[in-house]
């Protein structure tokens, strides 16, 4: 064992022998006979303590080899799984802030309401198109009085109805 360690082989492995004692203590015949036939030669191959114990060895690698590939197949399952979760977290993280960004954004809103923030908005905004229909309705008079040349009307008239428009819509929108 000691010179395993030495020449930088495992302890498990033992060290290769120079000669198969077995198929040295065998007769010329016999080992003439075990290599025509390779069922017997193989046999005889088998029967020998080195063969036999490096057969050991590798049940047992084979069997170490599983139990880590089955340790390895649970480890990763796990690893999949903590992945999951911590990219459920992250989105939990994220729910959570964009839930109390939207709740502050209603309490906002909801303060501005309160305050008669949204109403008070609607009804100005409709106050001001109305002050806006009513300039569209002063030029028009003023043409039909003839006081506004029809050049001067058909440029405040245009911009006043626009202006007209555009306030009804936003008021509109405010509901």
């Amino acid at each position: 064992m000691n010179q395993n360690k030495a020449q930088g082989l495992p302890a498990a492995i033992p060290q290769v022998p120079d000669r198969l004692l077995t198929l040295d203590a065998m007769d010329l015949s016999t080992l003439q006979k075990a290599s025509k036939k390779s069922e017997a030669y193989k046999t005889l191959f088998n029967n020998e303590p080195y063969v036999q114990e490096l057969n050991h060895i590798k049940e047992h690698f084979e069997a170490a080899t599983v139990a880590v590939t089955e340790d390895h197949k649970a480890v990763m399952e796990q690893l999949g799984h903590n992945r999951q979760l911590q990219r459920y977290r992250a989105l939990k993280v994220k729910h959570d802030q964009i839930q109390a960004a939207l709740r502050a954004k209603k309490e906002q809103l909801a303060a501005l309401d309160g305050r008669g923030g949204l109403s008070d908005m609607k009804s100005r905004m409709t106050e001001m198109a109305h002050l806006a229909e009513d300039r569209a309705d002063s030029i028009a008079r003023d043409l039909l009085n003839g006081d506004t040349p029809l050049r001067q009307f058909t440029k405040d008239y245009v911009s006043a109805r626009m202006l007209f428009y555009e306030r009804a819509g936003k008021a509109a929108a405010t509901e």
